[in-house]
């Protein structure tokens, strides 16, 4: 299914961010007691320099060896850079999809439950950007904070995700993810979600 592309102008944008991040917490808020606002600005800065890094490399292996070469950067740097990013800004991050390629990454319940709102969401025509969920719960004196934002297949992300693949890519990927799901999307589609968990 494809998502539905809706222009909005940049305040419109951030102005449904802000309501789209406000919905989540109030809902996560009834669920589980949260007595404040989640604080999005940190694990929306961990995700953006995650993404920038991963994205730097992908593109450095795809000139140099192809796709092949982006596949084992995924596979051997991807869960490398999130540490050291989340070691940075205090949290832990990581990429979850309801179509694994790596299972280390399948999603826990509140995560499956977030995917399958960003999915009905698309579905009905919102904007991918102004799109987030947050959610948090007090426990023995700490807050533990939880934060998710789409991730939305591009036309380059088709190359390793899309419904051909090169037959010798595809046997790269077979050898490397035996079990992998991620395939057959089309540019536009929910691919999974960036997911940002840390205490205070």
């Amino acid at each position: 299914m494809h998502a539905k592309r809706i222009k909005t102008t940049t305040w419109q944008s951030s102005a449904n961010r802000i309501i789209s991040t406000a919905i989540f917490t109030l809902s996560a808020c009834m669920l589980v007691a949260c007595d404040a606002p989640v604080p999005v600005e940190k694990p929306q800065a961990a995700i953006s320099a995650f993404a920038s890094q991963l994205q730097r490399e992908l593109k450095t292996a795809l000139q140099a060896d192809g796709p092949t070469g982006a596949v084992g950067v995924c596979h051997t740097r991807a869960a490398e850079i999130a540490t050291t990013v989340g070691t940075g800004f205090g949290v832990e991050i990581g990429r979850t999809s309801m179509r694994l390629r790596n299972h280390a990454n399948t999603p826990d319940d509140w995560e499956k439950e977030q995917l399958a709102m960003f999915r009905q969401q698309l579905g009905d025509g919102a904007d991918p950007a102004a799109l987030s969920a947050a959610a948090a719960k007090n426990m023995n004196g700490r807050t533990s904070y939880r934060y998710m934002q789409p991730i939305i297949v591009q036309p380059l992300c088709l190359t390793c995700h899309g419904t051909t693949l090169d037959p010798g890519l595809a046997a790269a990927i077979d050898e490397l993810y035996p079990q992998d799901e991620a395939r057959g999307y089309r540019a536009g589609e929910l691919r999974g979600a960036f997911t940002v968990s840390w205490q205070k």
